[in-house]
């Protein structure tokens, strides 16, 4: 085969090429078969099994940026694969290997990946000290990829890109204050509202669900101060917010924070879903039921943009070709 020809050669782009296509392929095909009752998923776990071996066996330290960047992908592809078919645990552990090898790389870690992973860590956490520690790193990585690229990146793209790194940030912090401001960390989540407020103001970002999830934290603020007016105040405008991006889904989504708020602060409930999304409810439920937790915010991204990736930003190939060409600048 292919991969056999590769992995004789000792050709490794070659080898992590192969294994990506076959990994995809087996995942692709468990999946199918475990919607099928006449076909057994147990051979394509079991080809999964090894291949997730093979690349585990791969000497990371002597591999080119491009290649390193390349186990780091099919690893997290693996993350993810167990989060949604094993466990929480398992999940983890593979993040937390990601994390290692991430860090190892010399001489600058690349923080955008860093990033990406505390905040799916952020995800699984389910203590709440846990939770705002993960959040805190994934800011801590952005602000760290912030100063990477304006020291080492001078081209026509910089300013456009240290914009996009500040607005995943600005998000970030949104997040961080929404986790302060539900643990009942008052003065914390008061002060990062405001470094939120002054990002957004400095680098003129424009995002409705930074100031919607802006205002929903600030509402749970006065509902910690018991300030249930107040926080009624704060919970309408955030409504506000989300129907003027003219989406169900998100428009849901935000109610279904928004009631869970009032219900933890002794509010009463009112149930505002939508005539065409109730018809939709069972079908919605079943989904949500094998749907990964994300954490405080996610929920009101629109699913087609879930999940830290600046390339939501910038056009993919691009921002590619940029990565590239950053961490082989900076690996000289």
């Amino acid at each position: 085969s292919t991969h056999a020809f590769f992995k004789s050669q000792n050709e490794v782009k070659g080898v992590l090429g192969c294994l990506e296509v076959l990994l995809v392929y087996n995942i692709n095909q468990f999946k199918a078969a475990t919607n099928d009752h006449d076909n057994d998923p147990a051979a394509y776990l079991s080809a999964l099994e090894d291949l997730w071996g093979q690349l585990r066996a791969v000497p990371f330290a002597p591999l080119e940026h491009e290649e390193k960047f390349g186990v780091l992908k099919l690893l997290q592809l693996y993350a993810d694969f167990n989060v949604e078919h094993d466990s929480k645990d398992a999940c983890r552990k593979v993040l937390h290997e990601v994390l290692a090898l991430a860090n190892s790389m010399a001489p600058i870690p690349p923080q955008h990946v860093i990033a990406e992973v505390y905040k799916k860590l952020t995800a699984l956490s389910e203590d709440p000290a846990e939770q705002l520690e993960n959040i805190t790193a994934v800011e801590t990585s952005l602000r760290q990829f912030q100063i990477d690229v304006d020291a080492r990146i001078q081209n026509d793209q910089k300013s456009e890109i240290l914009t996009k790194i500040a607005g995943d940030i600005a998000d970030t912090l949104c997040n961080k204050a929404f986790v302060q401001a539900e643990q009942g960390l008052i003065d914390d989540a008061e002060k990062t509202l405001e470094e939120t407020s002054a990002l957004c103001e400095t680098n003129s970002i424009q995002n409705s669900r930074i100031n919607c999830l802006s205002q929903i934290a600030r509402g749970i603020l006065c509902l910690k101060k018991g300030n249930q007016d107040g926080a009624e105040d704060n919970f309408r405008k955030g409504v506000a917010l989300a129907e003027a991006v003219n989406d169900d889904e998100v428009l849901k989504q935000v109610h279904e924070l928004v009631n869970d708020a009032k219900a933890k602060g002794g509010i009463q409930v009112t149930t505002n879903t939508p005539v065409k999304e109730a018809a939709q409810v069972p079908k919605k439920a079943a989904a949500a039921a094998s749907t990964p937790k994300t954490y405080p915010g996610t929920a009101i991204r629109k699913k087609d943009a879930a999940g830290f990736d600046l390339s939501d930003h910038i056009p993919l190939l691009v921002f590619i070709a940029f990565l590239a060409i950053f961490f082989h600048l900076v690996s000289q």
